[in-house]
């Protein structure tokens, strides 16, 4: 098998390009494994992409857990006072993750 480093490169017009862009939408792969089996840069396939309307400017965004994703939520302490008095914060993550803020 070879890398994409050891591959010679292709060079494509942009009726190739879009031709290749209905082949990959029609191919249900990954960009990575469709740009391996026709030996095209994943960079190159991402551009043409974003040229072509078929995919937002922005990169993809990051996949993450569901369970993270349900435990990561904003926490608002409301109006902290700005007096002098004791001020303390403890928020317990689970798994024996603390964290604690004071002031005195």
């Amino acid at each position: 098998m070879q890398t994409m480093q050891t591959m010679k490169r292709r060079r494509l017009s942009a009726d190739a390009w879009s031709a290749m862009l209905e082949k990959f939408e029609a191919s249900g792969q990954s960009e990575e494994a469709f740009c391996q089996q026709e030996r095209v840069s994943l960079a190159s396939l991402r551009r043409w992409r974003t040229k072509s309307g078929s995919e937002p400017a922005k990169k993809p965004p990051v996949k993450r857990a569901k369970a993270e994703l349900e435990a990561a939520s904003f926490v608002d302490l409301g109006r902290l006072p700005m007096r002098s008095g004791q001020l303390e914060v403890r928020l317990d993550f689970g798994g024996g993750v603390v964290l604690q803020l004071s002031r005195s």
